[in-house]
């Protein structure tokens, strides 16, 4: 199968930015409009088009800490792909836990959060509210991530608030290092998933690219298998 071209990628995101219509304000203080994955552009370069595990170089930073039982995950940044493995893998230990009671994301110092990461939010969102404990928080004070928020229905999963709050848990940084390309295309594919899984506009917004993330997985694993 041939890899989707540049042009393609491009095509999609425009496709994605008119459905969401989400605004986003770049650095230069001009409003522009943003795909409903901030970093959409990023993760399909690097899992689709450059092949090159590592390509993509830490620009976030992710601090956890907790507190009785309850975690604080502190995203700093722009938090993208490259954190998502590392960052899986806390998340399924920190749920695992027989103390854990609950979980608080503050995303007051983030930049900005791309849509793999957003997907890991909601999976770590069921995944607290299937061991029966309250929906998880979200401190976000950035008007554009907030929209990015209510328009992928996150107020189903967590309660979001843009309050400001010194919270007790001392947060350290999570040590996180870049994953292969399979570990990324694979955490990319999940994560999605997940969001598809949230509501009907996030399954159609995102259906085209988790349908050629599956067929590239597909042909890595069949070529892997197969070798010539």
């Amino acid at each position: 199968m041939t890899p989707l071209s540049v042009r393609a990628v491009g095509s999609k995101l425009r496709s994605l930015s008119t459905q969401i219509g989400v605004k986003w304000q770049n650095r230069r203080g001009r409003l522009c409009s943003l795909p409903v994955n901030f970093a959409i552009r990023q993760h399909i370069d690097f899992t689709v088009l450059t092949g090159e595990p590592g390509v993509v170089m830490q620009s976030g930073q992710i601090m956890v800490g907790t507190h009785e039982g309850v975690y604080i995950i502190k995203l700093i940044g722009d938090v993208r792909l490259d954190l998502c493995t590392t960052f899986d893998s806390f998340t399924e230990d920190m749920i695992g836990q027989d103390d854990f009671a609950g979980v608080a994301f503050d995303l007051h110092e983030a930049h900005g959060i791309d849509s793999t990461t957003l997907g890991l939010i909601a999976k770590i969102a069921i995944r607290t509210l299937e061991r029966g404990c309250q929906k998880p928080l979200v401190f976000c004070s950035d008007q554009g991530i907030r929209h990015l928020l209510d328009a992928m229905g996150f107020d189903a999963l967590v309660e979001i608030s843009d309050e400001q709050y010194e919270l007790a848990a001392q947060t350290t940084p999570l040590e996180c290092r870049i994953p292969s390309e399979h570990a990324a295309r694979e955490k990319v594919l999940e994560a999605h998933r997940v969001l598809m899984s949230m509501n009907e506009r996030n399954a159609e917004t995102f259906h085209d690219l988790v349908h050629t993330l599956e067929q590239e997985c597909e042909q890595l694993d069949n070529t892997s298998t197969h070798p010539q």
